[in-house]
């Protein structure tokens, strides 16, 4: 039954080309099984897929992030060829491009048990725990949240341990007091533009970030490091 219902929204999915909500009626566990099942047909399409996704606009920062990325293999698309720029970034997809960024061959680490909310033999099981091993993110309250959306500070927090970056830079964000906690993190944002769309004065370190977002934040990483 629950790979009948998977299947039926898997076909849904690829017929329309999205998997931008979550229905409430549908189990965590399957909804982890089909994104699971979404990102292995991704990772075959993209061998098969040339040239810049047809939803990412030539001559655009966007397409230039996207087309790096792609290059050394740290993003791809969907199977219907599509990258989904404003798509909602997950935790999962973020470790993986972390991950491919420095470089990090696969370690195919397992989850054992250890934490409930991450589904064994899944594509983001190894990814997650190595981020984990790494220091590069930690749990929240015994879990991973594999499937919750990146949020701006957690995405610099996670890029900060990823590559080394340098703490207590100054920074123009009127948004971020001394009291704050991301007070420190958030001057490297500054240093390397990391969102260059953004705001000059808010960090709003609350905002949920989109795949196109961390694609331009990375690439921005990139080119001015």
């Amino acid at each position: 039954m629950k790979k009948l219902l998977a299947a039926i929204v898997i076909l849904a999915v690829v017929a329309t080309g999205v998997w931008h909500f979550r229905p409430q009626w549908i189990p965590a566990s399957i909804q982890e099984w089909i994104s699971a099942m979404l990102v292995k047909e991704a990772e075959v399409a993209d061998g098969e897929t040339s040239g810049l996704f047809p939803d990412v606009p030539a001559g655009t920062l966007l397409a230039k992030a996207v087309e790096k990325l792609r290059e050394l293999k740290v993003i791809q698309g969907f199977p219907d060829g599509k990258f989904y720029p404003n798509l909602p970034v997950e935790r999962a997809q973020v470790a993986k491009m972390l991950l491919k960024l420095r470089g990090n061959a696969a370690q195919g680490l397992r989850n054992h048990g250890r934490f409930s909310d991450v589904l064994e033999g899944s594509w983001y099981e190894s990814h997650l725990i190595e981020l984990i091993q790494r220091g590069i993110a930690r749990a929240s309250g015994g879990l991973l949240l594999p499937m919750q959306n990146v949020q701006k500070d957690q995405l610099v927090t996670m890029m900060l341990r990823a590559f080394n970056l340098e703490l207590g830079l100054p920074h123009r964000y009127q948004d971020i007091s001394s009291r704050n906690w991301a007070y420190e993190i958030v001057g490297v944002v500054d240093k390397y533009d990391l969102f260059p769309d953004s705001s000059k004065s808010k960090f709003e370190q609350a905002k949920q970030l989109s795949r196109g977002e961390v694609a331009i934040a990375l690439y921005q990483y990139l080119r001015n490091k």
